[in-house]
């Protein structure tokens, strides 16, 4: 009987703390669009800012699974990061790229910066919920 109390308590907190990442995700993608929304702010400003919340939830995400993890599965969860960080620049530049051809050659306008942190944002963005998914079992 108490194995399966804990067993519930285990489930319910992992969860809560899914749910408050959603949250969070949540909360910076109603932030970004009330800064988008705003003609007084500068949109490409907006992005950059809600691509490194995005990145700065992604290494605290990243960091809050590896502490609840064995030494041996910290190392795998790291092996399968590195792997992702290469098919994320993979992905940014083919994104710069992309943008620039878009865009007649242009990579130095707003728009080309604001598009680039946009699209960056989102694949980090995807990166934390299937992280969230994979290890909230843990």
């Amino acid at each position: 009987m108490n194995k399966k109390l804990i067993l519930i308590f285990i489930c319910f907190i992992n969860i809560c703390c899914y749910s408050q990442v959603i949250k969070t995700i949540n909360k910076l993608d109603v932030e970004h669009k009330k800064c988008l929304d705003n003609v007084e702010n500068n949109m490409a400003n907006c992005t950059l800012e809600f691509y490194t919340k995005m990145d700065d939830l992604l290494n605290t995400t990243y960091k809050k699974i590896k502490l609840q993890l064995s030494k041996n599965d910290q190392q795998k969860l790291k092996e399968l990061q590195i792997l992702w960080l290469k098919k994320r620049d993979q992905y940014f530049k083919k994104i710069e790229t992309e943008t620039k051809e878009e865009l007649d050659g242009d990579n130095t306008s707003q728009d080309y910066r604001m598009i680039c942190a946009h699209e960056n944002a989102i694949f980090v963005k995807n990166r934390i919920i299937e992280l969230e998914k994979i290890y909230r079992k843990y």
